[in-house]
């Protein structure tokens, strides 16, 4: 008589680990992602600033993370919606990871509207978080 192994639930909330969940009915909030990050234009900022910039940055974050890409579209820009910025418009070198096939970049105002996170969304709800402007000069308002 063999020692049977435990089973093992493979899922998290109704998800297989490792299976891909692509698809705008299954996903319709935005997922965030850092990799393509400005070098000048990154969180570095917001610890230099005071305090509240790091936190704003988080609160944002959140908040946008609880909506859905409809309610982004839509929403007031100084509050949890965002403002559509043409390529055109930046005024600061984009780097070269970003490919030209992006048009159009999303900005979303944080503390108030002493910040703003600029970025691309692509592959349906994956938004790429590519400024963090704390100075308000990446693109002119």
């Amino acid at each position: 008589m063999g020692i049977r192994a435990p089973k093992i639930d493979r899922s998290f909330n109704g998800v297989v680990l490792g299976e891909s969940r692509d698809s705008d009915s299954d996903i319709n909030y935005p997922v965030f992602c850092l990799k393509y990050i400005h070098n000048s234009y990154n969180l570095d900022l917001c610890s230099k600033c005071d305090q509240s910039f790091s936190k704003g940055f988080l609160r944002k974050l959140h908040r946008i993370s609880q909506l859905t890409w409809t309610d982004i579209q839509f929403g007031d820009r100084k509050k949890n919606g965002s403002e559509k910025i043409a390529r055109q418009s930046i005024r600061i070198p984009i780097p070269n990871s970003i490919t030209n096939d992006v048009k159009d970049f999303l900005s979303f105002y944080f503390n108030s509207d002493r910040g703003r996170i600029i970025g691309y969304r692509s592959k349906g709800n994956v938004f790429n978080i590519v400024f963090v402007d704390t100075k308000l000069e990446v693109y002119k308002h």
